[in-house]
């Protein structure tokens, strides 16, 4: 049974045939298609594959029948794909497969530029793209004006070109509708008439302004012609200015302005007849051109009219006229008689004489009537006229008299004790002059009741007089006449009298003037050293003294210099650096008062705490009229220590004097001892306020 049936299984062994799955396709370049194979008749489904009619050798079929093309394999190329049966390689399918043309690849960015339009270039053509890959290509660039207005072989300046290009896609290549930037010189656009396969762009330029490179006169002004003074009128006058881009126009005067034109001299312009007899340059943006010369005749002057500040005694002087001509300058102003400090007198009759010259040889007086000429609307005297200039003068009428008046007169009665006159004790006058003068004072000294003829006192030319502290028991007469410059005449005061009654008398021991206690006399007298200028801060004049006399009390105790004080060597005053011997102690007698005043000043009047400042505030009450007390040298303070067992002196301790030993130090007595000594100025002593009468 087995033997009969093995035939048949040998022939069902055998493989019928192959199949193979898809039997044609069609595949673009770079993607895979995916074959099978079914041998019939056989369990061995394995199959060998392979392609053919490829040109490139990155198409291939692997052992699982995965087809893959090449990215460069053409286009319209037929591949045969084949399966061997490899149980039986008799056996064998095969399957067509077409490569086709794959999508077209969106084209999402261009970008180009061409060559920005100048002044005087040529219209380029050329287009560069700038777009890596480009996967297209540019035409042309055509350009057109904005305006409507016809292109030129070159392009104008101030114009809008608008440069129009178009675009090719390249092979497999499309522009899509949406989704692509155009980017034209740096500009975004928005692209115009895409096609898929092309698409325009465009972009508007604007070249730069023209500018004026030329100028020419066209037409001359109506009026070349003018006396001096006219008015310079450019109507008519047209030029022709050539600009950068080779145009030309043609401006008439009255649009000159819109152009930027201007004209020298400008129109309107007053002539003068030795400045504008010359061209008219018209000028723009650095060129220029000029009409042609204008003709300026020179004119006459036919009046002169000047005004003068009329004198007034005790006014200054006018020293230039003034005038509202133009046609001519005038000098300065010469007075006749001559000014007294700028001023002028009273009650005098003065003539003002002024040289008027031409303005220019614009003019000429030649021909002027004597009686066109005037001072304050008032015919002058022509003196000379040399047609260059004239000289004139005119007198005024005379000067008012200046006045002195004596506001109040001295004190007609004084009565003074001998001895006891100080610096307060003065005469005084006030009084007013007009016209601007400066008052004048002289004090005079008589034997008689009058006031004339006295004796004129050296230095007395104040309106205060001061009273001489040395005069004796007797009766004086003053006055004081009061002048001023200008020419006013003087005026003599009332005259004041002066009785000087005999001095009271003083014992040492007794009070004194002031309310102190006398602890010093000198019958003849000494000398009590001034301090300062009149006007100065506690100043007084020297004065003979015979009397010293001593506060009841010290004063606070002080500091020589004051607290917070710098330590320094004041100049000036009684200054010993050894202990001064009795020569120099008698000599210091008389300055103690002088000391103070300048230790005062040099500290200043904020420094309060001071021994000097505080002995010379001191008085006895309050309302008492002496204001001279000081703080006494070491001479004078020696005196007290002498006397110091008086009656009614209760002193003891250490003193300081205005005496100065060095910058550190100043000298100081102890009563008690008489011991003399220098100390350092910062140290705190008693303090006692003496007075000289």
């Amino acid at each position: 049974m087995l033997d009969e049936l093995e035939p048949l299984i040998k022939e069902r062994e055998q493989v019928a045939d192959v199949v193979v799955t898809p039997s044609s396709a069609t595949v673009k370049p770079g993607a895979s298609l995916q074959f099978s194979a079914k041998v019939n008749f056989t369990d061995n489904q394995t199959v060998t594959w392979s392609v053919f009619g490829n040109s490139e050798t990155g198409t291939i079929i692997n052992d699982t029948g995965l087809l893959t093309v090449d990215d460069d394999e053409a286009v319209g190329t037929v591949l045969t794909v084949t399966a061997v049966s490899d149980e039986d390689d008799t056996k064998s399918a095969s399957a067509t497969v077409t490569v086709i043309a794959p999508d077209a690849v969106p084209i999402t960015s261009v970008e180009v530029t061409v060559t920005t339009p100048e002044i005087n270039a040529s219209p380029a053509a050329a287009v560069t793209i700038n777009t890596t890959p480009a996967n297209f290509t540019a035409g042309a660039v055509t350009w057109t004006r904005t305006d409507g207005g016809t292109m030129d072989s070159t392009f104008l300046g101030g114009t809008e070109y608008k440069a129009t290009v178009t675009l090719t896609a390249d092979a497999n290549y499309t522009f899509p509708t949406e989704g692509i930037t155009a980017t034209f010189n740096g500009v975004t656009v928005t692209p115009t008439a895409n096609t898929g396969s092309t698409i325009t762009i465009e972009r508007v330029f604007t070249t730069s302004d023209k500018t004026v490179i030329g100028i020419a006169i066209q037409t001359q002004p109506t009026n070349l012609s003018y006396t001096h003074g006219g008015t310079l009128d450019l109507s008519g006058l047209v030029v022709t200015l050539t600009y950068n881009d080779s145009t030309t126009a043609n401006v008439a005067f009255a649009d000159f302005g819109t152009r930027g034109i201007s004209t020298s001299p400008a129109n309107g312009t007053t002539l003068i007849y030795l400045t504008h007899n010359t061209p008219v340059t018209v000028s723009v943006n650095g060129q220029s051109a000029t009409t042609n010369n204008l003709t300026v005749n020179p004119a006459q002057i036919t009046s002169a009219a000047i005004f003068i500040t009329a004198p007034v005694k005790g006014a200054i002087g006018a020293t230039t006229p003034t005038t509202t001509s133009t046609d001519f300058i005038t000098g300065g102003i010469t007075w006749t008689p001559s000014l007294s400090d700028s001023r002028f007198f009273a009650d005098t009759e003065y003539t003002a004489s002024v040289t008027l010259i031409r303005e220019s040889s614009n003019y000429s007086f030649t021909d002027i009537s004597p009686d066109a000429v005037t001072v304050n609307g008032n015919v002058a005297t022509i003196t000379d006229n040399a047609g260059l200039s004239i000289t004139l003068s005119y007198t005024f009428p005379a000067t008012s008299v200046a006045l002195i008046n004596i506001n109040a007169e001295p004190a007609a009665s004084t009565t003074l004790k001998q001895g006891s006159i100080t610096a307060s004790n003065t005469l005084s006058v006030t009084a007013t002059v007009d016209g601007g003068a400066t008052p004048s004072y002289q004090w005079y000294s008589n034997t008689t009741a009058s006031n004339t003829g006295g004796s004129s006192i050296s230095g007395e030319t104040s309106a205060t007089f001061n009273i001489s502290t040395s005069l004796t028991a007797d009766t004086y007469y003053y006055y004081c006449v009061v002048g001023a410059n200008l020419g006013a005449v003087s005026v003599p005061s009332n005259v004041a009298t002066v009785v000087v009654e005999a001095a009271a008398s003083y014992t040492v021991g007794g009070e004194g003037p002031g309310g102190g206690i006398i602890f010093y006399h000198n019958p003849e007298g000494f000398l009590v050293e001034g301090y300062g200028n009149e006007g100065d801060p506690g100043y007084f004049p020297g004065y003979t003294a015979y009397y010293l006399e001593v506060a009841l009390a010290n004063t606070t105790d002080s500091e020589w210099r004051g607290s917070d004080t710098g330590i320094v060597e004041i100049p000036a005053i009684t200054t010993w650096v050894s202990a001064p011997d009795a020569n120099q102690l008698t000599d210091s007698i008389g300055k103690g008062r002088r000391d103070t005043q300048i230790i005062v000043a040099f500290y200043g009047a904020s420094n309060t705490t001071n021994a000097a400042y505080r002995a010379s505030k001191y008085k006895v009450t309050p309302e008492s009229d002496y204001d001279d007390w000081f703080l006494p040298s070491l001479g004078e303070l020696n005196l007290l220590d002498e006397q110091r067992f008086l009656a009614g002196i209760i002193i003891s301790g250490d003193f300081w004097s205005s005496s100065q030993s060095t910058g550190l130090g100043a000298w100081a007595l102890y009563f008690g001892g008489g011991n003399r000594f220098a100390n350092n100025k910062f140290l705190s002593y008693s303090v006692r306020a003496i007075r000289a009468f």
